[in-house]
């Protein structure tokens, strides 16, 4: 039995919510973790010492701010002033941060002790950052897929549990 979903377009009566929130939900439901992951996950939620209502950021390094890219990659700095708009707009005093880049941590630490900074330290993310590809490292051998997929989901996870989202796509 082979099952499909496919939705071209966000049904009428969710036309109000928007393109985001309609994708967000069919996510939702085509994402559900199995049992390994939940336990995975419960660990990890655990282990990130993750609040209730903390502000999830978003930072990707790596390849992404490659200037072939033609992305823009702010600093520590300008990252604090959205997650400081968002602490102060919700009264919120914590933030989950999911990186490729592991001195932003430390960077975002320093500049904003007031603030509780939560994360994962389980993977090591220096590997991500290596000016190559992830997917050309997987290909070399350098990357252990099942580790990168398992982190991979584990940020996402988790950001999905933060009351906030700042971050750059």
């Amino acid at each position: 039995r082979e099952w499909v979903l496919a939705m071209t377009s966000t049904p009428t009566a969710f036309k109000g919510k928007g393109t985001l929130w309609n994708m967000a939900h069919m996510l939702d439901y085509v994402m559900r973790p199995n049992a390994k992951l939940r336990s995975l996950l419960r660990n990890a939620r655990r282990a990130a010492r993750l609040r209730p209502g903390s502000v999830g950021v978003h930072i990707r390094r790596g390849e992404a701010c490659d200037p072939a890219n033609a992305r823009f990659c702010g600093s520590p700095e300008e990252v604090l002033v959205a997650v400081r708009t968002v602490l102060d707009k919700y009264n919120a005093t914590s933030a989950y941060i999911a990186t490729d880049d592991p001195s932003v941590i430390g960077q975002l630490q320093r500049l904003a002790p007031d603030v509780h900074w939560s994360f994962l330290e389980s993977f090591n993310r220096t590997q991500l950052n290596q000016g190559w590809t992830q997917i050309l490292l997987t290909r070399m051998g350098q990357l252990d897929r099942r580790v990168v997929a398992e982190s991979t989901f584990l940020d996402l996870f988790l950001l999905s549990e933060c009351s906030f989202l700042v971050g750059q796509f």
